[in-house]
């Protein structure tokens, strides 16, 4: 059997289905409005209540955090205040030290300099108090070395005139005599007439050297004919033919251009002291000239007993010598002729502790 619902029947039963369901619909959004509405309320009354709360709890913290600055600046002020014033204070009490420091120390400053210019004025006064003694004492010495050196000069002219003549006369009658004893005597009177007629000639030497007027007659020369003229003249000497010696010497030409009388002074010289210390052995004169330099070394060299170490400090002055022969002024006068040349002497013990060596150079132009 078949089953036949016409279209009415179907529209009567959908109808009413279609409006239940929009009735349905319809509640049910209503329903979820409502219950969206109320959650939205209570939302917005829980968040007024958390702000209201916030707004609360902020104004609270506010005014603490306010609270807490305003003493916290208090205290910032108080605290500022009294580091103000306490270094107020230090730098009061540091400036009264450094004051009174400061006037104690300018006390002491102005007490010592007081003392010291009155020390200073004190040693001043000394000071020209010993001055003008020492002028008026220099003074003296002047006028003492010009009446001492102008005794010397007269003291050594006057006895260069008598003792020509008793040089001369007693040779005269040396020849003429023919008694051994009395030419013995003669040779006596002689021997010391010719010791003071060099005593005279060094002292006049002396004062010409230390006033400076000692002049110098400069020539052109052989200086090797200067040297063996001294050679010859020292080798017939008593004193050499008495003692045994040997005297060495290469002639060797060299021009030099000075006072050939004074230089051939200062060679015998030389000569003369290294006889005088050498009792036995070898007298040796060399001369080396120095093309650079344009300079002449003349060195006279012996085996004899050296130079006293007491005498070296003061090989040239005046009467430099431990010997009784002779006055100790020959190489003081030796000293002053060769620096009257622009020159340079000196001596020295030779290295193997046997015997001296004296040695001057001088320029060749």
């Amino acid at each position: 059997m078949k089953l036949s619902i016409d279209k009415t029947t179907v529209f009567a039963i959908i109808i009413p289905m279609i409006a239940l369901l929009l009735v349905g619909y319809v509640s049910y959004v209503d329903t979820i409005r409502f219950i969206q509405k109320d959650v939205v309320d209570e939302d917005r009354l829980l968040m007024d209540k958390i702000q209201a709360n916030t707004l609360d709890s902020q104004n609270q913290q506010n005014s603490m955090i306010a609270l807490d600055s305003i003493q916290a600046q208090a205290y910032a002020q108080s605290l500022t205040q009294t580091i103000t014033i306490t270094t107020l204070g230090a730098a009061g009490l540091t400036s009264v030290s450094i004051f009174a420091i400061n006037r104690g120390v300018h006390k002491r400053h102005l007490a010592v300099q007081r003392s010291l210019q009155s020390e200073v004025e004190k040693r001043t006064e000394q000071l020209q108090i010993a001055n003008n003694q020492l002028l008026v004492a220099n003074e003296q010495l002047k006028l003492h070395d010009k009446m001492q050196q102008e005794f010397i000069n007269i003291a050594a002219h006057e006895l260069r005139t008598p003792i020509q003549p008793i040089l001369s006369l007693t040779q005269i009658l040396h020849s003429k005599i023919k008694d051994s004893q009395q030419q013995r005597f003669l040779d006596i009177i002689y021997r010391n007439a010719k010791r003071l007629n060099i005593l005279s000639d060094e002292l006049l030497y002396i004062t010409k050297l230390e006033t400076q007027t000692l002049e110098l007659k400069k020539e052109q020369f052989n200086l090797a004919g200067v040297i063996l003229h001294a050679v010859d003249d020292i080798v017939l000497t008593k004193e050499f033919s008495s003692n045994h010696l040997k005297l060495l010497y290469e002639p060797r030409d060299v021009l030099l251009k000075a006072d050939k009388s004074r230089i051939d002074e200062v060679i015998s010289n030389l000569l003369s002291n290294a006889v005088k210390f050498t009792p036995e052995g070898t007298i040796t004169i060399s001369v080396e000239k120095d093309e650079t330099k344009n300079s002449v070394i003349v060195s006279v060299k012996d085996t004899g007993q050296g130079i006293d170490v007491s005498i070296l400090p003061r090989l040239f002055t005046k009467f430099a010598s431990k010997s009784y022969q002779g006055t100790g002024l020959g190489l003081f006068i030796a000293k002053g002729i060769v620096e009257a040349h622009m020159g340079k002497i000196w001596g020295k013990n030779n290295v193997d502790g046997i015997g001296a060596t004296f040695s001057f150079g001088l320029p060749t132009i």
